[in-house]
């Protein structure tokens, strides 16, 4: 037969090698992947896997600063959107992918929708608020939303009999403002303490009104209150604190002095209360 083949002419002879090494090169590659040598994608062996974290944030009314309950939220990231709703406190705790950029959609009956944007490599892990604006209608009564109860909220220690005595004084521009520092809390039973971050918004009003607003912030134990000024007396504000949500004392009196234009003295008491709470918080 080789002797026969070099009658062939040179041309076929070409056409013939090439059809060989065509034929036993695919058998070759048919082989490897018959026995998983060769992988027929990388995507059919091994998936990129995704990194969850956990993220936790309050929602709150943008003009009371008060937190909003049940509002309904909207995760969207890879694949499908997903939905969940804050507790009665405002707070939910989400999982999230760490790399990557999630758009988180607020929406409440009678507030605008709000949309942020989380990425955990830019934003650091802590509890973030996130703000709701009421739409212009609700408070002219076309809202078609329902007032929660307060029932539905957490148990606040109060007493109904006991009522802001306002001995007189104006609030003036230079409280007005945003302060938060992290005064100590010290438990009088057996003399232990601890820091407790303290925020305050504060208006200009006459004794007898409500001048602002006070948020501490505790782990998953928010509380929330109304200022309402008692005195101005000798460059110091005393304030009526009254809780509407959270666990914490409620009825206190809240004393404020101005150090400074940036630095205020705060102190929190009421008599009777296992604790007391004092420390300096700083303008914002």
């Amino acid at each position: 037969m080789l002797q026969n083949l070099k009658n062939v002419p040179l041309l076929v002879k070409v056409l013939l090698l090439a059809l060989v090494v065509v034929t036993g090169g695919y058998a070759g590659i048919e082989f490897l992947i018959n026995r998983n040598l060769i992988p027929l994608s990388s995507t059919s062996t091994e998936s990129a896997s995704v990194e969850y974290e956990n993220f936790n944030f309050y929602v709150e009314d943008k003009q009371e600063s008060k937190p909003i309950p049940r509002v309904q939220v909207q995760i969207i990231s890879d694949g499908p959107p997903t939905s969940d709703q804050t507790d009665n406190n405002g707070y939910l705790e989400i999982g999230i992918p760490k790399r990557k950029t999630v758009k988180i959609i607020l929406s409440k009956d009678g507030y605008q929708r709000a949309n942020y944007s989380v990425n955990l490599l830019t934003t650091p892990n802590t509890t973030k608020t996130f703000h709701l604006e009421p739409n212009s209608t609700a408070s002219n009564g076309n809202s078609a939303t329902t007032p929660e109860s307060s029932s539905s909220t957490s148990t606040v220690t109060s007493s109904p009999a006991e009522k802001p005595i306002a001995t007189g004084g104006t609030l003036t521009g230079k409280y007005v403002g945003k302060w938060l520092g992290n005064p100590t809390e010290k438990k009088l039973e057996d003399n232990s303490s601890n820091d407790i971050q303290v925020e305050i918004q504060l208006k200009n009003g006459s004794a007898g009104s409500k001048v602002g607003n006070i948020k501490y912030s505790r782990p998953y134990n928010p509380c929330y209150g109304d200022l309402i000024l008692q005195s101005v007396k000798s460059g110091t504000l005393q304030l009526f604190e009254n809780i509407t949500s959270g666990n914490c004392i409620s009825n206190g009196t809240t004393t404020i002095k101005l150090i400074g234009d940036d630095l205020i003295d705060y102190k929190w008491e009421r008599s009777g209360s296992p604790v007391t709470i004092s420390g300096s918080l700083t303008r914002q």
